[in-house]
């Protein structure tokens, strides 16, 4: 039950020591590096990313979240560390760990089979697809 300035006033709270902004600029234009973007729209394919993150994809029931919100939602610093691993960040989900902690390459034959660059290719390519405003729902 707080009010908008009561709410302003409890970030800016936390934020005082935290020394962290509430919300990050994402980069206003993607730079890809050359084969990055064909590497990382392979790597979305193979991995079936939309089999579970179906919203906007197709009618079926989703599983993980809807894509298309990266830029509203998540910073991306926390996508490269979700993608890493994303059980330690939250242990029960069913979100698999493609990666290994960064020891693995997620599809073999990309990018050097190099996990950073596997991560960051597939980073760019989630916050290419996403949108800055909530996205209409997917017609039946």
């Amino acid at each position: 039950n707080f009010t908008n300035d009561g709410l302003n006033k409890l970030v800016a709270y936390f934020q005082l020591d935290a020394n962290q902004n509430t919300f990050a600029k994402h980069r206003s234009k993607i730079e890809w590096n050359p084969g990055e973007k064909e590497a990382a729209q392979k790597m979305f394919q193979e991995l079936a990313c939309t089999s579970c993150h179906t919203i906007g994809y197709s009618n079926e029931k989703a599983q993980g979240p809807d894509l298309r919100q990266v830029k509203l939602r998540l910073r991306e610093s926390w996508i490269e560390k979700w993608l890493l691993n994303p059980q330690a960040i939250l242990p029960y989900t069913p979100m698999p760990n493609f990666w290994d902690n960064g020891n693995a390459s997620a599809v073999p034959g990309v990018l050097g089979d190099d996990p950073k660059k596997q991560i960051e290719a597939m980073t760019k390519y989630l916050l290419e697809i996403s949108q800055e405003t909530y996205p209409q729902p997917l017609s039946k």
